[in-house]
């Protein structure tokens, strides 16, 4: 095997050690909090979702209750769960997605009526387009992903106090 080989598979037992570490943290906290629930997911095509995952334990540790869904999720499916679920918003996560791979699904996202939040390099990518198409951008800081998201969505809205 050659040092390339070696990377990748250390970047792989890495990733799936730090995504089962906080995937635990998410199962057990979530359960704990009483916030808005926010429905959180992956772009199409990204199966990167420790940034998705990082912004989710944050979110918890702010109070806010979560579904997590996790890489890859088809946008059309999310209106329909985040209507049953009775969550307040949804939140995406996304690196490497290229923006033809969102458009066609990105209608059913605007119909859900919620506001709907996009986090990772995808956002800082296509601010513009985001803003256009009634989403929020929250760049790929966790922590200033995490304040505009307190600003849209309280972790604490009259129905859940």
């Amino acid at each position: 095997m050659n040092e390339r080989t070696n990377g990748i598979i250390e970047e792989h037992f890495f990733s799936a050690y730090l995504r089962n570490k906080l995937g635990a943290r998410l199962h057990h906290d979530s359960s704990r909090r009483h916030g808005s629930l926010l429905l959180v997911a992956c772009l199409p095509t990204e199966f990167h979702e420790i940034g998705a995952l990082l912004l989710a334990i944050e979110a918890l540790d702010h109070g806010y209750r979560l579904l997590y869904v996790g890489p890859n999720t088809l946008l059309n499916q999310l209106p329909a769960v985040a209507e049953r679920a009775r969550a307040e918003a949804i939140v995406l996560s996304g690196t490497n997605v290229s923006l033809s791979q969102i458009e066609a699904q990105w209608p059913s996202i605007q119909q859900s009526k919620l506001p709907t939040l996009v986090g990772g390099l995808f956002s800082s990518k296509h601010t513009l387009w985001l803003n256009q198409h009634d989403a929020i951008p929250l760049g790929y800081k966790t922590g200033l992903a995490v304040e505009i998201l307190l600003r849209v969505v309280p972790p604490y809205s009259r129905s859940t106090r």
